[in-house]
């Protein structure tokens, strides 16, 4: 997912529009994440503030599936989230924060795989009403009713 931000480089002040579309990146995100994301769209825009530093703003919308944490079940997740972020053409020790871009293109697959991060709960559920697995018999409460008790063991 690359952009060419020659013209905001060369031209400090412009503001260079950017749309990217991108399916199948980024696996490893979340320990339930289950395949790669899709669906994913970057739209934004990228301005030179001077000394080849760009700052890139606009929004994000992807998809994850992810594993309920309740009952195992895989589901889609969007994601949505509007973003700001500094690119610079070398690491910058005291500004840890900032991308890092080579040439005259920035890779936004970084990025990407930031704000899909911060997005996602820490143990997400397929809904608000998950029943979960059944800690006796271990049948999925949202498709079977079982007449265990929590109290019951083997």
């Amino acid at each position: 997912m690359h952009v060419d931000v020659s013209l905001a480089v060369q031209n400090p002040g412009l503001e260079v529009a950017f749309r990217v579309e991108g399916e199948g990146l980024l696996e490893g995100l979340h320990p339930q994440q289950v395949g790669p994301v899709t669906g994913v769209q970057v739209e934004g825009v990228a301005k030179s503030p001077g000394e080849r530093r760009l700052i890139v703003s606009g929004t994000l919308h992807a998809v994850i599936h992810l594993a309920c944490a309740n009952c195992a079940d895989v589901f889609a997740q969007p994601v949505d989230a509007a973003f700001q972020e500094v690119f610079a053409p070398e690491a910058h020790p005291e500004e840890p924060d900032w991308f890092v871009y080579g040439g005259n293109r920035i890779d936004l697959e970084p990025l990407v795989a930031q704000w899909v991060t911060v997005s996602l709960p820490v143990a997400p559920v397929c809904r608000e009403d998950c029943k979960g697995i059944c800690p006796v018999c271990g049948v999925n409460r949202n498709q079977t009713a079982c007449d265990c008790t929590q109290g019951e063991s083997f």
